[in-house]
């Protein structure tokens, strides 16, 4: 993975600095490596913790910016019916993002609130619906974006009939993409417990001092480090096989 998909990640998990976060994690991972080779001095195992960690974190990762791409995607249609709405009672497009800066319930309004008063401190209407789209990081987000982008350009001739249209599709991939998690997370899950048991066997055998003498020799390191880079292809398949066909982020 390029570290541009990474950050990309980070921020799409609502991250507002996703290079300061990807130092702590990755200082979090030295950190637990160096406390567990004080406790047993086991080169090996502790290689194997800092990898550990390494990918606990980015499975937090990846369930925090599910979780809230999920809640963009589900509220986005509301959105859309707010534009559409606005859009036929004859309100400029500065007015209708206002009018969902201010709703209550919908669960971006906090991310329109900061895109008007942006624009109201002289940032402009452009440049401010674009920082918008680098923080939702979603790809329907990115394109009723710059459909507002090409409304605001060249006219608004068709835009509450590509607004319509994009909502009904939405609600319909919405739906298919919730199913389609429900069929496959406990599968995924149960694969990634079966990565992680060996492991934590390990780590209770290590606890008594002649099993932690054969994990420090050169052949129990060898072993350590073969099951190591065995449980990550394993780890990468895990994600690789159960990763759904979402939509990619083509306006991004």
């Amino acid at each position: 993975m390029s570290p541009e998909l990474l950050l990309q990640r980070i921020r799409s998990a609502g991250s507002k600095n996703p290079i300061r976060d990807l130092v702590i994690g990755l200082a979090i991972s030295l950190v637990a490596a160096g406390v567990l080779h004080e406790w047993l001095a086991v080169p090996g195992l502790s290689l194997a913790a800092a990898v550990a960690v390494i990918a606990l974190e980015y499975e937090l990762l990846l369930q925090s910016a599910s979780r809230r791409q999920k809640q963009i995607l589900e509220s986005w249609p509301i959105v859309l019916e707010s534009l559409e709405s606005a859009a036929v009672s004859g309100m400029s497009i500065l007015e209708s993002l206002r009018d969902l800066a201010e709703s209550e319930q919908l669960f971006v309004s906090r991310e329109f609130a900061q895109c008007c008063r942006e624009i109201d401190s002289g940032i402009g209407l452009d440049e401010s619906l674009r920082k918008l789209k680098g923080q939702l990081s979603n790809p329907a987000a990115d394109a009723t974006i710059e459909l507002i982008l090409i409304a605001s350009q060249f006219g608004s001739a068709g835009y509450v009939s590509a607004l319509r249209f994009q909502a009904i599709n939405l609600r319909l991939e919405t739906n298919l993409l919730r199913e389609l998690a429900a069929k496959q997370g406990w599968v995924v899950g149960t694969a990634k417990l079966a990565v992680a048991a060996p492991w934590l066997l390990v780590s209770v055998l290590s606890l008594r001092s002649e099993n932690a003498e054969i994990y420090r020799s050169s052949s129990g390191t060898s072993i350590l480090l073969l099951g190591m880079a065995a449980s990550s292809f394993a780890l990468w398949l895990v994600y690789h096989m159960g990763k759904s066909n979402a939509a990619s982020r083509v306006f991004a």
